[in-house]
């Protein structure tokens, strides 16, 4: 009887220490500190998600998005002009890529992974994109169409996290003003 028990104990706290490690993906790793200005208070909504320093990634975010959406609206007339629009574009998902990886700037890794995994699919998408221009092959673009749809389905599945997380905080936050309001 002991032995089992001690199996049991062993199954259970192996199943605990798996959720202990599985939610600490979702665990922000750096506190943001207010040095006296307000910057906390006034924008931490904006920059919560991101590192200590690292909160100007947000505009090269936006930047990069704002770069896609021009070339995007670039209708060249030869395919050279194609080419050259299509390796811009794929250049540019590289690039936000590559800064991902050397910047390290979000705070959790659940946003690090997802940021890579998206701009890995945008970078895959953009290379067969590329290669079907210049290759006149179907098979490039049936690529690019798969991994753009698997991007988009790790952006839903990161919006559904995201909204089940402020969802289980609001509940939380709504109980702890609930009992705050009954003490008194």
């Amino acid at each position: 009887a002991c032995i089992e028990r001690d199996k049991v104990e062993r199954k259970n706290e192996s199943a605990k220490s798996a959720l202990r490690r599985l939610t600490t993906m979702f665990y922000t790793q750096y506190k943001w500190i207010d040095n006296g200005t307000g910057y906390r208070a006034h924008f931490q909504h904006l920059f919560h998600d991101f590192r200590p320093g690292r909160q100007w990634y947000l505009a090269v975010e936006i930047s990069m998005t704002l770069i896609m959406g021009a070339l995007d609206g670039i209708r060249p007339n030869s395919s050279i002009g194609c080419t050259v629009v299509l390796g811009a574009m794929g250049l540019t998902c590289v690039a936000l890529f590559v800064f991902m990886i050397v910047l390290h700037p979000f705070a959790a890794r659940y946003n690090i992974y997802h940021g890579l995994l998206a701009n890995g699919c945008a970078v895959v998408s953009a290379c067969c994109l590329v290669a079907a221009q210049t290759s006149r092959s179907e098979t490039p673009v049936a690529l690019s169409e798969y991994s753009s749809l698997l991007a988009m389905g790790v952006g839903m599945l990161k919006m559904s996290v995201d909204v089940l997380f402020l969802v289980l905080w609001m509940k939380t936050r709504s109980g702890q003003l609930l009992s705050r309001f009954n003490q008194t």
